[in-house]
Order: C-alpha cells, then sequence, then structure tokens
C-alpha cells in the first residue's frame, strides 16, 4: 500500500519527491489512526495493507495480516466484490485464536492501479446483532405470555402507520392472518361512535407526554358487526433522534363479560330502588285509600241525597242537576282513580270488558272542558268512526286518556298562543287500534327526555312523577304499548295502542 500511497501523491522533481514523502507520511498516520478497521487488498483478494485496529480485531500482531487473503478472515471469492461500492451483510469472522465474531464490510473499489485496490472497513456487529436477538426473543416472550394470558398484543409503529397484532387479538375481532393493518384499521375505525373522542384523546395524552401510559376502554366492532367492550393499554416505546415517538407497544383485554356483569348489578340496584320505592307507593297509596275513600263515598252519597230532595221539593232545573250528578260521578271516578294507584304499586289489574276508545276521549274532554278553556287550548279531534273496541278496563284506560291530555295541557303553559290538542284514533292492520294525543308545546325537557316514562321523574314543581309510569304500566298490563312518538316536528305526541276485542 505504500505504493499506492505514494503514487496518490506524486508531483515530480525533487520538490515532488519531497511532497510524495510527506503525503506517505500523512497517509499512515491516519490510516493507524483511524478507529475502525480498515483492510487493503487487491482485486483477487489479497491484503495488502492493514491498520492497527483491523489487527487487534482479528488477535494477529502487527504486520501479520498483509500477505494473507481475505478468505483466510471470512467467506470471500473474487466474484464477492462487483467493482462498484456494496456492503457486505454481517456474517462469521474468524480470529487467530480461532474464535468468531459476526462481523459486517463496507467495500471500496480504487481502479487506477494495475491490479485495482479494494478497501474494506469492517464493523464487528456480534453485540449489535445479539442485543436485537435478545430483544427479539424477549419481545416473543412477553407476546407469548400475554397471548397465554387472553390479551391481545398489538405493535403500532408512528412513523409507517402499520400495526401488528398478535393471533389472541385477530381471533377477538375476527381477522384473517394474512390481513395487513393500519392504524386506522382499528382506531377509529372500529371504535364504537360514542366511544372515539374519549380514546383518541387518551392516545393523544399519552404520545403528547401527559400521561405514562395510554389507558381506556371502549367497545371495538368486530367482523360480524357486533361490538365488544375492550380494554386497552399501550406506552411508547422508541423515540427517534428529535424525542419524538416512533413506536408504540400495547394490550388490549377482552372484559365484555365483565362490563355487563356491571351493568347487570347497575340494573339490579336501580330494580331494589325503584322496588324500594314502590313500596312506599304501595303503603302510601293504601293508606290513601282508607283516609280518602270514606270522604268520596259521604261526598257521592250527599250529592245523590241532594238530588233526591230537591226533586221531591219539586221540578229541579237542569243547569242545577248537571253540576250536581258530575259532583257524584267525579267523586266515584276519584275513588277508583285513588284504588288504580294502589293497583298500579301492587301490580294489580282492573274489570277488562270491550271499551270504546273514542267515547273515552269524549267522556274525558267533557270532564276537562273547563280545564280546556282556563287554559285556552283547542282540542282537535280526528277519531276513526269506524275504531273497533278494545279489551280493556273502563276507568283505566279514562285514566290514561285523562293523564296525556293533563300533560298535553301542562306542556303548553309556557305557550302565548296557538295552544293546540289534537287526538287521533286509528285501527292498524296488526290487529290494534292506536290513540295519539300531540301539544304544542316546547317539548319534552332535558330532564325527562331519556326516559319519560320512569317512575318519580318529573319537572312539574307539584308532580309525583308517576303520571307516565301508571299509565304504561296500565298500557302493557292491558297487553299494549306506550311510546313519544320522536317524528313530531314540534310538542310532544304520546301514542299508545291495544289489542281489539276478539270476535
Amino acid at each position: 500500500m505504500h505504493e499506492a500511497g505514494a503514487d496518490a501523491c506524486d508531483v515530480g522533481g525533487s520538490d515532488g519527491d519531497r511532497q510524495r514523502h510527506d503525503c506517505e507520511v500523512c497517509y499512515r498516520a491516519v490510516f493507524r489512526a483511524v478507529p475502525e478497521p480498515v483492510l487493503v487488498a487487491d482485486s483477487a483478494g489479497l491484503i495488502v495493507d492493514a491498520n492497527p485496529a483491523a489487527h487487534d480485531l482479528y488477535g494477529l500482531g502487527a504486520g501479520s495480516l498483509p500477505g494473507l487473503s481475505l478468505a483466510d478472515l471470512f467467506a470471500w471469492t473474487p466474484e464477492t466484490f462487483s467493482g462498484r461500492p456494496q456492503r457486505l451483510s454481517a456474517g462469521p469472522h474468524r480470529r487467530r485464536d480461532g474464535r468468531r465474531f459476526l462481523g459486517e464490510a463496507v467495500l471500496s473499489y480504487i481502479d487506477r492501479f494495475p491490479r485495482g485496490v479494494v478497501i474494506l472497513v469492517i464493523r464487528n456487529v456480534t453485540e449489535t446483532l445479539e442485543a436485537h436477538s435478545r430483544l427479539e426473543e424477549a419481545e416473543e416472550r412477553w407476546r407469548f405470555a400475554l397471548d397465554g394470558a387472553g390479551d391481545g398484543v398489538w405493535d403500532w409503529s408512528l412513523e409507517s402507520g402499520e400495526i401488528e397484532v398478535s393471533s389472541s387479538f385477530r381471533a377477538l375481532i375476527g381477522w384473517p392472518e394474512a390481513v395487513r393493518l393500519r392504524r386506522g384499521d382499528i382506531w377509529p375505525g372500529r371504535l364504537h361512535p360514542d366511544d372515539v373522542r374519549g380514546t383518541m384523546a387518551a392516545f393523544a395524552a399519552h404520545l403528547a407526554g401527559a400521561r405514562p401510559i395510554t389507558e381506556a376502554e371502549f367497545r371495538l366492532r368486530l367482523e360480524d358487526g357486533s361490538y365488544r367492550w375492550v380494554a386497552l393499554r399501550g406506552r411508547v416505546m422508541e423515540r427517534g433522534g428529535d424525542g419524538l415517538p416512533t413506536r408504540m407497544i400495547g394490550t388490549v383485554r377482552d372484559v365484555h363479560e365483565r362490563y355487563l356483569g356491571a351493568e347487570r348489578e347497575k340494573r339490579q340496584q336501580q330494580e331494589l330502588e325503584r322496588a324500594a320505592r314502590l313500596i312506599h307507593v304501595g303503603e302510601m297509596a293504601s293508606s290513601l285509600a282508607h283516609e280518602l275513600n270514606q270522604p268520596l263515598t259521604a261526598l257521592r252519597n250527599f250529592s245523590a241525597v241532594a238530588l233526591r230532595r230537591l226533586d221531591e221539593a219539586g221540578p229541579l232545573d237542569e243547569r242545577l242537576r248537571e253540576p250536581l250528578k258530575m259532583i257524584a260521578e267525579q267523586a266515584l271516578r276519584a275513588g277508583a282513580i285513588v284504588n288504580q294507584v294502589r293497583s298500579f304499586a301492587r301490580k294489580g289489574g282492573g274489570q277488562a270488558g270491550p271499551v270504546a276508545l273514542n267515547e273515552v276521549v269524549r267522556s274525558v274532554l267533557r270532564f276537562m272542558e273547563f280545564e280546556t278553556r282556563a287554559h285556552a287550548v283547542q282540542c282537535v279531534l280526528e277519531l276513526d268512526d269506524a275504531l273497533p273496541a278494545v279489551q280493556a278496563d273502563q276507568v283505566q284506560m279514562e285514566q290514561v286518556v285523562s293523564n296525556l291530555i293533563k300533560n298535553g295541557i301542562d306542556a303548553m303553559h309556557g305557550v302565548p298562543s296557538g295552544r293546540i290538542l289534537r287526538i287521533r284514533s286509528r285501527s292498524l292492520p296488526d290487529a290494534t287500534v292506536e290513540l295519539a294525543v300531540s301539544d304544542s308545546g316546547e317539548g319534552l325537557a332535558e330532564a325527562v327526555r331519556a326516559d319519560p316514562f320512569a317512575p318519580f321523574a318529573t319537572t312539574k314543581p307539584d308532580g309525583v312523577g308517576l303520571g307516565l309510569a301508571i299509565c304504561r304500566s296500565i298500557v302493557e298490563n292491558h297487553g299494549g304499548r306506550l311510546w313519544v312518538d320522536s317524528s313530531s316536528a314540534a310538542g310532544t305526541c304520546f301514542c299508545f295502542s291495544l289489542p281489539v276485542v276478539r270476535v
């Protein structure tokens, strides 16, 4: 290599000789000082020079490498080198004592010499590859352990966006092994719409450094379209030179049954609380029935006595007779309603028979005429004259209809004008009849919108919150259903349907 270094510095003449010598000295100094092992060989693979780092790497004394062949050190043939700069992948290299190490080589070619010169920079990558291998083995072990525990494992490359998932994760969702995944394929692509914001916020907080790990529970859509609750945990494992996250690893655990169990416990607790309240209502209703039935009976009897005595005294003006009859009828009806509250608390029933709902509507409106006038409510009837009768308890049907009408009137208190209460009846193809009561108010309040039929749900200052609950209980006990029509453009529309009388 002395010749190659001198020729590279050749400028001719005595001055050129000195410059050549100086260049050679400089080259030798740099060559010896380079910390990376460097071998210089001809195109046939014969080593012509090597720096001290190369001798140390191969365990040979100074000056021992020149004269050896590259094939003495690692797998080499003249055909290995293509004549262009290239990198030889890691392979076994032999030391003097027979031990081996894994080495990479970067080759450069200088063709200005007759036989050409190959410069090889050798790098011992044994520790790097072993560390990488240990890391892969460790990852494989914890993946195996987590898979065995039932956790799905995911490995997310933040740079490429690709996600590798374990077999248990794929089995949970129903993905075939051959499908390659990217971030959007799982989150947010498979998250339940109601869970997207919270889950993605958990990811963002961790990636921004605000949280040590990502933790979230959400519903994940499976291949069959159903959703399952899962618990996710994840952590940034690698960062780039700029400090930004480049790799994130985590787990997903199926917690669907646990979540359903918690929901069942919650519903059971709510049912227990509801049952406790209904027991209280039942006790209160029994007490009220006992306390009110006597004065109501007296009111009914005294009004009957008044009518009889007035008849005995002489012809009675119908303007007096009609109000007295209504007092008696309403006293009787009030007693029936008190008993119905008690029946609701006890889940009791009434006396069922054929009931004409149109007549129930007209009868209730006649009783409530004073209230509709007092609140400037216009009642619009759209009743089907051919409406068949339903099998129901007359008093309970009056209670349902009057409650819905009363709610409609109350709902329009805040409307300055145009207070219209519309009542419609019609026959349905499934052998049921439908009655709809709609108002022109402001709609259901936010507090009761989720479940307006829940017991004790009310926005009225003096309300108990049992009206609609009792109505639904009555309708359902008759084999029907009561609901809110959400298609109503304005106000609120309550509908109920009942089966017709079987002939």
